[in-house]
């Protein structure tokens, strides 16, 4: 097991060590419960973050989940994260996540981090959730946490 996630932001290029400290085990619980269903096609409220709807998608170790605000017919998309645990298949999930950007990205689509790492892409309606950025950012931690432990 790693000691920390290279988390990427992909609109501003920043990367940072992402350490587990301060996740709990009940946090990663409640997400790996919510992947049950997201990961079987469903629409689910966000663990910690109700108000919020996730759905997505994984294909091996990669896992790519959008978090939408509002109610699923009038959904806006807030941020779109994806977590790569090995090499392999994540330069196919660091391509994807810039060739479906609706947004300027500041990475470049044929450099991703040393795996494991986690890539955020705030999408264009983030802004009008900017007051609640650090607690979307808290929440797409525990969901990268929560990944690397997923299944294992």
């Amino acid at each position: 097991m790693t000691d920390y996630l290279h988390h990427v932001m992909l609109t501003t290029g920043d990367v940072t060590r992402m350490p587990r400290d301060g996740i709990s085990d009940d946090d990663i619980g409640a997400i790996a419960e919510m992947l049950d269903g997201v990961l079987l096609g469903g629409v689910l409220p966000a663990p910690g973050a109700e108000e919020y709807l996730v759905n997505g998608s994984h294909h091996r170790d990669n896992l790519m989940v959008t978090l939408w605000r509002g109610p699923w017919p009038k959904r806006t998309a807030v941020l779109t994260t994806a977590v790569a645990r090995g090499p392999g298949p994540a330069l196919t999930l660091w391509r994807e996540m810039h060739r479906s950007a609706r947004v300027p990205l500041a990475t470049d689509t044929g450099n991703p981090p040393p795996e494991p790492w986690i890539a955020d892409r705030a999408e264009a309606n983030a802004v009008a959730y900017a007051a609640e950025a650090s607690r979307i950012g808290d929440w797409s931690r525990r969901l990268g946490w929560a990944w690397m432990d997923y299944g294992r």
